[in-house]
């Protein structure tokens, strides 16, 4: 099973994402460096969001791959403010 590292905690709280994946999701915390955890094995961004550059730069810092996350051609089945979950996932990696 991998492990990620994200600045961004509705990446983290989306629960489609670890089977999606294929692993965890942690939020990455400066002062605690993955309690428990193995060495991540990418860091995860979302599109081009305002902070997907400290995201990248982030990973450039660790040394480690970065992966842009983004919506699938069919992204949801129906509508997320409505419950519906994630039915797709593209993931480009740096």
């Amino acid at each position: 099973m991998s492990h990620f590292l994200c600045l961004s905690a509705g990446i983290v709280r989306a629960p489609e994402l670890k089977p999606l994946l294929q692993g965890s999701v942690c939020l990455h915390r400066p002062w605690n460096r993955w309690p428990g955890l193995r060495e991540p094995d990418a860091v995860l961004g979302w599109g081009m969001k305002a902070n997907t550059g400290k995201t990248s730069a982030l990973a450039e810092r660790l040394q480690l791959p970065f992966w842009r996350l983004e919506d699938g051609f069919i992204s949801y089945l129906g509508h997320p403010a409505l419950g519906d979950r994630r039915f797709s996932l593209i993931v480009d990696k740096w």
